[in-house]
């Protein structure tokens, strides 16, 4: 390959280095979307007891989230790892009501920071809003999570000596969750599976176009908490979540001929925390991380509440 050749390439592939990682970051912000819905309606949190659903009205709740996420190696060019860093937070909101047995609502999500790469010189400020349509239907013993979920990306990719350029990147995201619950020695049990399909797209940034990200997730994993009410009335509840998520499909975007990863085939899950209710009123604080292969990390820390009636 000639020099002029390989600088034409070198300069696709470092423009396509900038733009992948806001694909895998509004991969991200969809996982923390739907993991919000997911912790506001599971038998582990404050509207079941045990395994019956004890509240019926019509709820608002919230969450405050801050992330770091970060992937070491999601392309690996003539032996030279490219990598970035996210940092973000933000604010999630929702309602929704209870019919019978069913619970329909709706939720919105609003998160800013910026991704810093690792390896190549580039800064990208980024806004993510997103929204959710969910439901769930709790039967004996049984619970079942559905949404639909959408997530808009807009990035402002800052070059070294070239400029800014400005990137919408956006998702569509639906999935399935079901959920059980026992006791077991004074520990309540909540296992869960479930399968959620997810679509990332990227608009062109300069010479470079991007295929659509598409995947399919199986998560599977358990919630174990040890629960205990205080003297002042509060009901407390200690909880670890592991889970392991494999993952099919397509998993890297493609441009120019080089291939840049945006999912991993296998993550691994684990969240900790304490939630405590009292009344109609319920906060909670969590630790969450998750990581795979090629140096991908992710960590959150979530504060949350809710009215239940």
């Amino acid at each position: 390959m000639s020099r002029i050749a390989y600088a034409v390439l070198l300069t696709f592939i470092t423009t396509a280095v900038n733009a992948t990682p806001m694909m895998a970051t509004t991969s991200d912000v969809t996982n923390s979307l739907t993991d919000g819905v997911v912790t506001r309606l599971s038998m582990a949190g404050p509207l079941f007891n045990g395994t019956e659903r004890i509240f019926n009205g019509g709820d608002p709740w919230s969450m405050i989230k801050g992330e770091k996420n970060e992937a070491k190696r999601y392309v690996n060019i003539d032996g030279e790892k490219f990598g970035y860093k996210a940092e973000l937070a933000g604010l999630q909101v929702g309602y929704d009501h209870a019919i019978g047995n069913y619970r329909l609502g709706v939720s919105l999500l609003g998160e800013t920071g910026d991704i810093k790469s690792i390896g190549e010189p580039f800064k990208t400020d980024s806004d993510f809003y997103g929204a959710s349509l969910y439901g769930t239907w709790t039967g004996k013993r049984v619970n079942v999570i559905a949404d639909i979920s959408y997530v808009a990306g807009r990035n402002e990719v800052s070059f070294l000596n070239s400029g800014v350029a400005d990137v919408d990147t956006s998702s569509i995201s639906t999935g399935l969750r079901f959920e059980t619950s026992f006791y077991a020695k004074g520990i309540s049990f909540v296992p869960y599976y479930g399968v959620r399909f997810t679509r990332v797209e990227s608009d062109d940034l300069e010479k470079n176009s991007f295929d659509d990200v598409q995947y399919w997730q199986f998560p599977v994993g358990v919630n174990a908490g040890y629960e205990f009410t205080c003297r002042a009335g509060w009901k407390t509840r200690f909880q670890v979540d592991t889970s392991v998520v494999p993952t099919a499909g397509t998993r890297k975007t493609y441009t120019n001929g080089v291939s840049y990863r945006i999912m991993d085939s296998l993550q691994y899950r684990f969240k900790a925390g304490l939630n405590t209710s009292r009344g109609a009123h319920a906060f909670g604080l969590n630790y969450e991380t998750a990581f795979a292969a090629h140096g991908r990390f992710n960590q959150a820390l979530v504060a949350n509440y809710q009215f239940m009636y």
